[in-house]
């Protein structure tokens, strides 16, 4: 299988690792990660979406990157699939 996963073996990963029954809080990114891919979703740029927020592109890549890391997501695209997958983030159907 190398490098590439799945789509079975993914969403059996996300079942095991984000499990709520135990109680556990259901949210596996940060409100602020979640803005971030959120304004992904929307077609911001790590600058614009910075401005919007009133932090530095640092620190939007700073958190895009954690969010891809716990989403187990290649780039950021990919995060913003895996955040909508698991009910992190919700389309605006305007």
């Amino acid at each position: 299988m190398g490098f590439v996963k799945t789509a079975e073996a993914l969403a059996e990963q996300s079942r095991a690792t984000h499990d709520t029954s135990a109680g556990q809080n259901s949210s596996v990114l940060t409100a602020r990660e979640r803005q971030v891919l959120q304004l992904f979703a929307e077609g911001y740029t790590a600058e614009t979406a910075g401005l919007r927020l009133g932090i530095s592109q640092h620190t939007v890549s700073a958190l895009s990157n954690r969010a891809i890391t716990k989403l187990g997501a290649m780039n950021r695209t990919h995060a913003v699939i895996r955040a909508l997958q698991l009910n992190e983030l919700a389309l605006d159907q305007n």
